[in-house]
Parts: structure tokens; sequence; C-alpha cells
């Protein structure tokens, strides 16, 4: 088992990861993005091959070989375990030598199954790059999700070049949703208007009060909804 981890402080705390099992069966989470929830998908043969290698190169490590400084106490962090394997290190950092392939290897993934969800709450954001849009809360995968949505409130931002707040627009969200969501379930943010962007500028959007069930356990927590210009690359 291969196992990797990534956790922000914060209110809700951040926390993403995934396991890798020894047939190459991957499964992730995360708690804060456009996308949250449950991800997975099995490994290709020269993948596994590649993460396997990686992960003897850095059990061949020295004592001591794989240690560096303890991570900062403000900001994100990343941990690696897999069989005689230990790494623990600022998020993004340079890892030790002989684990370099192995940490690089699973930050890519933990990126590339965003793009596998199971059971996937996403914050969707329609229209042309260069007009006003609209926002809803969609299910992504195969699988039901439990999600919680009451309280929740969803607000949109336009920012200049110098990160101004030009234009802003705010809304309750008015689903009230307390259980399992199945595929193909989606809910307009009705009453949140995404400004056009300014030239230099950016916009996001972020839904707060949603609990989501990431791990399986039928239990939602927390969750950040947040989106940003170009996070998804798919505003139709």
């Amino acid at each position: 088992m291969i196992r990797f981890t990534r956790t922000e402080p914060g209110r809700p705390p951040r926390t993403a990861g995934l396991e890798v099992d020894d047939a190459g069966e991957v499964v992730g989470w995360e708690t804060a993005g456009d996308r949250v929830g449950r991800f997975g998908r099995t490994l290709l043969a020269d993948e596994l091959e590649a993460l396997r290698g990686a992960v003897e190169t850095a059990a061949a490590a020295a004592p001591g070989d794989l240690e560096v400084a303890a991570p900062g106490g403000a900001g994100a962090s990343e941990q690696v375990n897999a069989d005689g394997v230990g790494v623990f290190l600022d998020a993004g950092a340079e890892p030790p030598a002989l684990a370099a392939d192995l940490v690089a290897l699973l930050r890519e993934l933990h990126v590339d199954l965003l793009g596998h969800p199971v059971a996937a709450l996403e914050l969707h954001v329609s229209g042309s790059p260069t007009d006003p849009g609209t926002a809803a809360l969609r299910h992504l995968g195969e699988e039901a999700l439990v999600v919680r949505t009451g309280g929740a409130s969803a607000r949109a931002s336009v920012f200049d070049a110098g990160s101004a707040v030009v234009d802003q627009s705010a809304t309750t969200v008015e689903v009230d949703v307390d259980g399992p969501v199945d595929p193909g379930w989606t809910h307009p943010l009705s009453g949140l208007e995404v400004g056009a962007p300014v030239a230099g500028g950016f916009r996001t959007v972020k839904v707060d009060g949603v609990a989501v069930d990431v791990d399986g356990s039928g239990v939602p927590r927390p969750v950040e909804l947040v989106w940003m210009d170009g996070d998804d690359g798919d505003d139709d």
C-alpha cells in the first residue's frame, strides 16, 4: 500500500490524498477546490511499474537519507508512506533525492485523479470567459454522495489587476439537502451572477457551509468549494 496525503490548516482544514493498493487500484479524496469528494481509477501497467520502481529506490535509502527539515507550522504539508518509506515535507518542497521520483509521481497522480470522480460535488461555472456567467452545484461520478447544504451560502467576486474587488454577488443555497444525492443531480445557484472579468483581473466563486462524505464513511464533513478563472478549463 502506498499512501500520499496533503494537509493545510484552516477552517475547515484542507485535506487531500490517495492510496494505491498492490493491484494498482487508486482511491483518492479532496476537501477543497472546485471538486470535492471521492475519486479513483486503475493504474496502467507502466504507471504501476514506475511507481513500484520509485518505491524500491526510496526504500533502498540509508538511514537518514530521507530526512528533511520539519514542515513549517502554518503552511501545507505532504506525507508519503510506503513499504519501508516515510517522507514528511512542506507541500511542493523539493524531496530527498532518493524519494524524488516517488513524490513526483504521487503529486502528478493526485492532480490526475480529479478528472476521475467516483462520487464528487463540483462547483461549476458556465458562460463565456469574457462575459457574465452562472454557477451550479452538480454531482460527478457513478456513485451516490452524501451531501449537507443546510445554511450554505455562495459569493461571486470579480477582481481587477491589483486584486481589488470591483464587483460582487451573493446568495443563499436554496436547496436543503441532508443525505445522498444521485448521479446527475444538479442545483443552479439562483440569484448568483458571476460578473464579467476585467482586463488583467480574475474571478472567484465560493460556497460556504456545505458538507460532503469525502471518505465513503457516510458521514459528511465540511468542505471548501472554491472556483477561480482557469481552474477547470471548462467554462461552458
